[in-house]
């Protein structure tokens, strides 16, 4: 876990390596109509264990786009990573549990 809090927690995410270097993520929106969470931002986080290494993207997408496209380090093509990731109130005063997403080899 890497965060944890009262925000409504992340949904089920897909993930996928169409591209060398990237990897894409979808989820569904998971926000009721009358709430403001459809502007949550993401926050994803990437550990390599190989290299030791992580990377992370805070705030890159809304809740309500339900897609996001994140480039990778290219030194890492084939390695496997970790990834997690939450979501961050608009105001980045309240933030969701995290949720892993298990790991995920990058083209």
């Amino acid at each position: 876990m890497i965060g944890k809090g009262r925000l409504l927690a992340p949904p089920e995410f897909a993930t996928a390596t169409t591209t060398a270097a990237r990897l894409d993520f979808t989820w569904v929106n998971n926000a009721g109509t009358d709430s403001t969470n459809g502007t949550d931002l993401l926050t994803i986080l990437l550990y390599n264990p190989l290299k030791q290494s992580h990377v992370q993207a805070v705030g890159v997408a809304t809740r309500s786009s339900q897609t996001y496209n994140m480039t990778v380090p290219a030194q890492w093509s084939t390695d496997t990573v970790h990834v997690w990731v939450l979501f961050v109130s608009f105001d980045g005063k309240i933030n969701s549990d995290s949720r892993y997403l298990g790991d995920i080899e990058i083209q």
